[in-house]
């Protein structure tokens, strides 16, 4: 019996009524009305923390896309969130353009980006993918750091904001949790479709989803432009947010980064890379003040992920379940 069948018979065994759509309206309903709500009782550092970790979730949720469904190990996804930023604070600083036309333009660039990268890309498998992925992602990396003309190099690309009524922090926020909000339920239903399905086949088993009539690379190449589309929206609030976009974005480091929070949370599961980014800034945010040294606490904290909660934190209730199960005289 596989974990998914597992989990659904332990649920039939402790008598739980609510069925796990139930179950993700009502945690959904219940996130929605803490973040709406959040701005009448949080005071700023936590209205942009949060802002910034929504962002964050946004482009998590978007590599989970390659990674947990398509199984394809992404180092260059970075270059789409960059491409997003970079491309919107471009449009809008040099053409005068309003936000809300900028932002579509540096998603559609993006887009368009990953529609050539994937087209390389998907033609190999495993290491050759992911050495791949990195080449290109550093080659986009170069080009922002290098056109400092255009760019602004090491300094960054700034002098572009968002429109008036956007410009505070609590009306910027509702702004972006109105277009995470958004694309998250886009990406759910995207999983939980006839396409989410037919990646994870390819995922465990090309060869027999190709014996059963699918076109795997077009497959593919379909999950690797999606993911870009996802991660430029990420970029482009991002950049108009920190009314800037800096080369740092699109280094590999950021890419890793992504990985990291997604096995924090847990690749198997949709709400991981959320849980993933929660944790994830929590730490970044909190453990610097305690000791310079943050990033070996960092590392410990992922070490014992890995080795206690391999399915990352949002499956240790599950886990916690099968456990007690195993532990239980069966009648």
């Amino acid at each position: 019996m596989n974990d998914r069948a597992r989990d659904e018979e332990l649920d039939r065994r402790d008598g739980l009524r609510l069925t796990p759509r139930v179950r993700t309206i009502a945690l959904s309903l219940l996130c929605s009305a803490v973040l709406v709500a959040l701005p009448a009782f949080a005071g700023a550092p936590i209205i942009v923390g949060t802002t910034d970790t929504m962002t964050l979730a946004l482009f998590v949720l978007s590599l989970n896309l390659l990674v947990g469904y398509a199984g394809m190990i992404s180092m260059g996804h970075a270059a789409f969130l960059a491409t997003g930023g970079y491309v919107a604070g471009l449009v809008s600083k040099y053409l005068g353009v309003s936000m809300l036309v900028a932002m579509p333009a540096g998603v559609l660039a993006a887009t368009l980006l990953a529609l050539v990268i994937g087209f390389f890309s998907i033609r190999v498998t495993h290491a050759y993918f992911i050495m791949l992925t990195l080449a290109f992602g550093q080659l986009v990396y170069t080009i922002f750091w290098k056109w400092s003309s255009v760019t602004g190099g090491d300094d960054g690309l700034i002098g572009f904001a968002p429109p008036q009524l956007l410009e505070g922090n609590v009306a910027y926020y509702y702004f972006t949790l109105l277009v995470v909000g958004v694309c998250v339920f886009a990406l759910y239903r995207l999983c939980r479709s006839p396409f989410g399905r037919m990646l994870a086949a390819i995922r465990d088993n090309p060869d027999r989803a190709t014996s059963i009539g699918v076109n795997v690379r077009a497959m593919k190449l379909s999950a690797f432009v999606i993911a870009g589309l996802f991660a430029a929206v990420a970029g482009a609030l991002e950049a108009f947010f920190h009314r800037g976009m800096f080369v740092n974005s699109a280094h590999v480091i950021t890419s890793a980064d992504a990985l990291v929070i997604l096995l924090l949370g847990g690749r198997r599961w949709f709400a991981g890379p959320i849980a993933g980014a929660i944790l994830y800034k929590v730490l970044f945010i909190t453990i610097p003040h305690f000791t310079v040294y943050w990033l070996f606490y960092l590392g410990l904290v992922i070490l014992a992920v890995a080795l206690f909660m391999p399915e990352g934190v949002a499956g240790v209730g599950q886990l916690l379940k099968r456990r007690l199960a195993d532990g239980t005289p069966r009648a």
